[in-house]
């Protein structure tokens, strides 16, 4: 029986079990629009499960979503998503496959990059009301985002109901085995088995992932609510961020993030997990001299007992910097007119003393610079090199 880290569901065990027997390679499914251009450690999990067969000599071939991207998907949104640009969905895809090789064994053999775009384009507009004909209205808004909007009178476009009739027959073109997604993305992916059972394909099994909730312990992982770890953030980026984390998430973030095993959370001593995850996860992406340096670096730098260790980290690339800009890189949702407010009530300390003047200078080097605003937002801030 195969071992698959971080697999939250299977459906079904037996036919995974039964496509894995068979003495070929299966086609193992991951699709992706291209809604944004970064990967955060979120994304990674499929990727590794991804890796996982490819080392079984499997291959892997990647959907990207340029065509769906256009339409959006509504998982996870109460409202619908802003459209795309096609040039721009192109950059965003490009930037896409080179994080995903990062991680992917690069061999044609086992590896392959496919736009769901090459059969879109030229879909027989009779075929696709075929396709629509299969499934239910019922079917298709039993969806829970969907009911969520009903529920909230708010729209639902039907381009967006299509959206996982189209992934579903993603499934169906490339003749699919195995599809690693999100929980999320169950729905679309039965739909996708439906359509193969219809086409007189053997149905995919599906693989489900673990979810984590982000940096903020309440939501996924995203760049617009800044709670994520990027999978291109530097070494120091990523240590500094994973410090960060909600005391409550940091069992599962070992769980799923790191390869370390038999992890048990000690809540008396949150500290020094979160230095371990931190610790494991560099190593992970960037190699243990890395993880070394910046376990060493951090220690050394933040062992201030009256400013909070688990600060979040603020890197700026300029050596010296007005305290109006810091504050605004701090508080980017925050107006000029109210940082300067802040400022000049006192709001404002850099290493535990107030300053009122919004365009004094805050030299930046490599010594430890605290900055607090009010007394709940705490930054490390530290030079960009």
């Amino acid at each position: 029986m195969i071992s698959i880290k971080n697999q939250q569901q299977i459906f079904s065990q037996e036919s995974l079990e039964a496509k894995l027997s068979k003495n070929r390679q299966l086609i193992i499914k991951y699709g992706i629009d291209a809604t944004g251009s970064f990967l955060h450690l979120g994304h990674t999990v499929n990727l590794w499960m991804l890796r996982k067969f490819q080392e079984l000599g499997h291959k892997v071939i990647i959907i990207l979503g340029d065509f769906t991207t256009s339409i959006g998907d509504p998982t996870g949104k109460s409202e619908s998503r802003p459209k795309l640009d096609k040039a721009s969905i192109e950059i965003k895809c490009e930037n896409l496959r080179s994080q995903i090789n990062l991680i992917l064994i690069q061999d044609r053999n086992l590896l392959e990059f496919k736009y769901n775009s090459d059969w879109y384009k030229n879909f027989n507009l009779s075929d696709f009301i075929q396709l629509l004909s299969e499934v239910t209205h019922a079917k298709l808004i039993s969806r829970d985002m969907f009911q969520d909007r009903i529920s909230s009178n708010k729209e639902i476009w039907m381009s967006e109901l299509i959206y996982p009739i189209l992934q579903g027959w993603d499934s169906v073109v490339i003749r699919s085995d195995i599809t690693i997604c999100g929980s999320d993305q169950l729905f679309n992916e039965m739909l996708g088995k439906f359509y193969q059972e219809k086409q007189g394909q053997e149905p995919q099994v599906i693989i489900t992932s673990k979810i984590t909730a982000g940096l903020c312990g309440v939501h996924k992982q995203s760049k617009s609510l800044n709670n994520y770890v990027g999978l291109l953030d530097s070494p120091k980026e990523k240590f500094g961020k994973l410090m960060t984390l909600e005391d409550h998430q940091i069992q599962s973030w070992v769980d799923v993030y790191t390869d370390v095993d038999d992890f048990i959370y000690n809540k008396n001593d949150p500290f020094t997990d979160k230095l371990l995850l931190a610790y494991e996860v560099v190593k992970k992406y960037h190699g243990e001299t890395s993880a070394i340096e910046e376990k060493g670096w951090w220690l050394s730098t933040f062992s201030n007992k009256d400013f909070p260790s688990n600060a979040s980290l603020l890197l700026v690339e300029l050596s010296s910097i007005s305290l109006l800009d810091l504050v605004r890189r701090a508080l980017p949702l925050q107006s000029n007119t109210q940082i300067k407010e802040l400022i000049t009530k006192g709001a404002v300390k850099i290493n535990n003393e107030k300053t009122t003047e919004p365009y004094s200078v805050v030299e930046i080097s490599s010594s430890k610079l605290n900055l607090q605003v009010g007394k709940k937002i705490f930054y490390h801030v530290v030079k960009d090199n």
